[in-house]
């Protein structure tokens, strides 16, 4: 019954094409594509705004699509579905992946290019009422996380608990740094290192306003650097007194790779999730083959890995720290606000008004 239940087009905020002037274009007859026999239909109850998206816009990715929906973290519920999908039923609730993860794992990019599931890059995401995407770009959201806080776990807990946990080994006798922290992984990542009860979190910011914020989630010590400035923090007391740090979280990425690298004692573990411009660094070899330095990549979770995220979650009571809560049509409002790193955790579009026909 669902099926017939689905309009035919549907209000979206479309991106005509990449560049530092672009702007979106709101639409309201936005093809609701029928799924193939691999994917399923998910109409769309929230979208999370996240730092990537402002890299979208401005044209990082050269193979991003004209006239695209971006948004790869979206939480909603399954209303269609093609005749070889085994996994999802009509009336699940879903989260998304950013790309379907049987077409390639653990990265998007193959020898032959991007995959044709890669959310808000080369297939539609969710700064729409509906989705159209392959089944394995989706898993099952758990009972109890309600849409607006689910969707943003998998970009900001998902990609800290794959790279930081599974891959960096981070365990609860490590000092963490986390750079970027009032962000919405940043945020994220003081959280889940204050569930897993690691030994001493330092906090990274720009902004002197976020200290208090910071304290409340978690943060042992908040180290504040001065924006437009070169990052030294690595030069900080408290990290001179520790000898180093275990773990680096760097949500920041070019401007304080160098800093975060030198913070790390010899055995120390780099786990980079994010990257606000795409401008290039000098690697100190050295530094990395003398002290045994790991540095470790992270753009998204496995997906049985992001139900284990989400189990500990639960158990721990923990959910996305939420700056504010917009509607579709304000999405540049949400991409300035990420632009001027003023917001405290994720801002998420609201996309659940019943508009079926």
């Amino acid at each position: 019954m669902l099926r017939k239940l689905i309009p035919k087009t549907c209000r979206a905020m479309l991106l005509p094409k990449a560049s530092p002037a672009a702007q979106f274009q709101f639409t309201s007859n936005h093809p609701v594509r029928s799924p193939e026999s691999h994917e399923v239909v998910v109409k769309i109850d929230a979208c999370a705004v996240a730092y990537r998206d402002i890299l979208d816009r401005t044209g990082a990715f050269p193979f991003i699509k004209p006239n695209i929906a971006l948004g790869h973290e979206f939480a909603g519920t399954v209303v269609s579905k093609g005749d070889r999908t085994n996994n999802l039923s009509i009336g699940d609730r879903v989260v998304s992946l950013h790309w379907d993860q049987k077409e390639a794992w653990p990265s998007p990019l193959t020898r032959s290019g991007p995959v044709n599931s890669f959310l808000g890059l080369t297939s539609d995401g969710g700064y729409s009422e509906y989705c159209t995407i392959a089944e394995g770009a989706l898993v099952a959201t758990p009972s109890g996380w309600n849409s607006i806080d689910a969707a943003p776990v998998m970009s900001t807990f998902g990609t800290i608990w794959q790279g930081a946990k599974v891959r960096a080994n981070m365990t609860k006798k490590d000092i963490v740094l986390i750079t970027g922290a009032s962000g919405g992984v940043g945020s994220a990542s003081i959280q889940l290192c204050k569930a897993m009860g690691c030994q001493r979190i330092i906090a990274v910011t720009s902004s002197s306003t976020n200290i208090d914020y910071l304290h409340e989630i978690g943060a042992d010590h908040v180290i504040v650097t001065k924006k437009g400035e070169d990052a030294a923090f690595h030069k900080e007391k408290i990290i001179h007194d520790t000898g180093g740090v275990d773990v680096v979280l760097e949500n920041v990425g070019a401007p304080c790779f160098a800093a975060s690298l030198k913070a790390l004692r010899p055995e120390g573990r780099l786990v980079l999730i994010g990257n606000v411009s795409n401008a290039k660094i000098d690697l100190p070899l050295g530094l990395v083959i003398l002290n045994s330095l790991k540095i470790v990549g992270s753009d998204s979770i496995e997906g049985k890995e992001l139900k284990e995220c989400f189990d500990f979650l639960t158990q721990h009571n923990v959910r996305p720290m939420i700056d504010q809560v917009m509607e579709l049509e304000n999405v540049m409002e949400a991409h300035v606000m990420l632009e001027n790193a003023s917001t405290a955790g994720r801002v998420v579009l609201d996309i659940s008004k019943d508009r079926w026909e």
